[in-house]
């Protein structure tokens, strides 16, 4: 497979913030924020080591309004900046920082306790203790729940002919407080007509099992698009493109379910 040559040395080294938004079409919902991404020093040459942060959280345009969501968002805040390192060789993600993540997660909380209250909160922060509590658990939920990682972290080492077997899989998030499917479908490089960049795609479908309100059984079936654009020069992602749509039966309609942009803010 042809290599993709995201690096770690040079130009790819410098800060770079990323704004991302979700977008829900159905539901007429808009979630963005910021993420900026800061290359640490890397005591091993095969792996990467990057610095998350997010701020600038908006829901529709607006700052958070409702207690759920103002709940959510602070939490989630609480969590950053994340350390994280990627093995070049097979995309393990491992969670440098837990300890300063827990650390601020009991601080958050005791600042939640004190000034909320209701049905949804103990149920809320008790589920957070308990991912919290268990390594294994907080490094699913991290690979797993946050969007950018999960898409972001893909393509560094796409290039390795075993990782790309094992990526044929991809995570796509289903709601905005919802579960996460996962998609099995197909990554493909190919080199884009403006000749600066390299683009990286995925088309897979997941299929989702529930029951209706009045318990019978529903089969729902989904496929998603991801788009990398990879720029040749600066060897680092620039945009990100991933669209969930819903399937008709007989899988020859496409309904947008959720729409994914992250798009490297240029000087």
């Amino acid at each position: 497979m042809k290599t993709i040559g995201l690096e770690s040395g040079g130009k790819a080294d410098s800060i770079r913030t990323y704004r991302q938004s979700v977008c829900y079409p159905e539901a007429n919902s808009k979630l963005l924020f910021d993420v900026t991404i800061e290359p640490l020093p890397i005591e091993h040459l095969q792996e990467y080591r990057l610095l998350y942060t997010c701020d600038h959280f908006f829901i529709n345009g607006y700052a958070p309004e409702s207690f759920i969501d103002k709940l959510n968002v602070s939490i989630s805040q609480a969590f950053y900046p994340i350390d994280l390192s990627i093995d070049r060789k097979d995309g393990a993600i491992r969670i440098n920082n837990s300890q300063a993540i827990i650390e601020r997660w009991e601080a958050k909380k005791e600042e939640v306790l004190r000034e909320n209250t209701g049905e949804y909160l103990l149920p809320y922060i008790n589920r957070m203790d308990s991912v919290l509590r268990d390594a294994s658990a907080m490094h699913s939920a991290f690979e797993e729940n946050i969007i950018f990682i999960n898409l972001f972290a893909i393509p560094f080492s796409i290039d390795n002919q075993v990782l790309h077997q094992k990526t044929n899989q991809l995570r796509i998030p289903l709601g905005q407080y919802g579960e996460r499917l996962l998609f099995n479908g197909k990554f493909m490089l190919g080199e884009e007509d403006d000749g600066e960049s390299t683009l990286l795609s995925f088309d897979g479908r997941a299929i989702r099992y529930s029951i209706t309100p009045s318990g019978s059984p529903q089969v729902d079936n989904y496929r998603t698009k991801v788009s990398y654009f990879i720029s040749r020069e600066m060897k680092t992602i620039d945009d990100i493109y991933a669209d969930t749509y819903l399937l008709s039966e007989d899988g020859e309609e496409e309904k947008l379910f959720q729409s994914i942009r992250i798009h490297y803010l240029r000087s």
